[in-house]
């Protein structure tokens, strides 16, 4: 989203900034013990707390490409989050770091799909663990099913999640070993 700056990370805190999405979608995902976390497009940083909640010897990692959008994710209570700025097209991350990737309602934001999942991939440890979620609400979008496929990922698992407050699609990916 080319519109994406101070004044609009602070609407999209204000508004969904504890989106349901973030705390059910994680509450979905088995993470290992001292999981390493990267959520691309980090936004308020709820879905990493959520996380840090479920597993408390995780390492947290957000990446988002504004940075209001990162001061506002310390002032959320960020503090135990490792807050970088970046995009999905080069992530500031090392090689083979990560055990699980979240891209929660943000791969429809991503300036370049095919460069963002080449740097999943090289983030991710071999079989690790990528979590798509899409917000049912949101129109339009991405084919993401294949769009993973045809980036190499495997054991792709969709679920449709129904709740009274939200409906989004979680997809679960492998990467390449």
């Amino acid at each position: 989203m080319s519109e994406w700056n101070a004044a609009t990370a602070e609407w999209y805190v204000q508004n969904f900034g504890e989106y349901p999405t973030n705390r059910e979608g994680v509450r979905r995902i088995e993470f290992p013990a001292e999981a390493v976390v990267l959520d691309i497009g980090c936004g308020s940083g709820s879905a990493l707390r959520t996380v840090g909640a479920l597993v408390p010897g995780a390492t947290l990692i957000g990446v988002d490409p504004v940075p209001r959008m990162l001061e506002l994710a310390r002032e959320q209570g960020g503090e135990a989050l490792d807050l970088r700025l970046g995009d999905a097209g080069a992530l500031p991350v090392p090689d083979h770091r990560c055990d699980v990737v979240l891209a929660f309602d943000s791969m429809d934001h991503w300036s370049d799909v095919d460069a963002g999942l080449r740097e999943v991939h090289r983030v991710l440890k071999p079989g690790a663990l990528f979590v798509v979620v899409k917000d049912l609400s949101a129109p339009g979008g991405l084919d993401t099913a294949t769009v993973l496929r045809g980036a190499g990922f495997g054991d792709i698992v969709e679920e449709t999640v129904d709740l009274p407050e939200v409906r989004f699609v979680l997809w679960r990916a492998r990467a390449r070993d």
